[in-house]
């Protein structure tokens, strides 16, 4: 039996959230992020991820998260302008295990 340890490091939550950020390019108005395994591997697939996207380069029109899963998401321009363009990305997850964990009342 093989058993693997990731490390992983971010700000500390009582809910179990975890962040992975990143940049892409907007090409013919859409991107397809994927996560890599390591990251997949430790989110919930039951609680949906939080997509924050920032543009970096002049656009004419708006980006949106058009879907979004524990696999990654897909980011689109609002009037299909066949826009071409840079922008940052930040993704918000709950950790496996922590489905349904609220802030607990000191």
């Amino acid at each position: 039996m093989v058993s693997a340890y990731l490390a992983t490091y971010g700000v500390d939550s009582t809910r179990g959230e975890i962040q992975l950020s990143g940049s892409s390019d907007l090409v013919s108005g859409e991107a397809r992020i994927f996560f890599d395994f390591s990251f997949s591997s430790i989110i919930s697939d039951v609680a949906p991820i939080r997509v924050i996207v920032t543009p970096t380069t002049m656009m004419q029109g708006q980006l949106y998260v058009d879907s979004k899963s524990q696999y990654g998401f897909v980011v689109k321009e609002l009037h299909l302008q066949d826009m071409t363009g840079k922008f940052d990305w930040l993704v918000i997850a709950r950790r496996k295990g922590f489905e349904g964990v609220d802030v607990i009342p000191v």
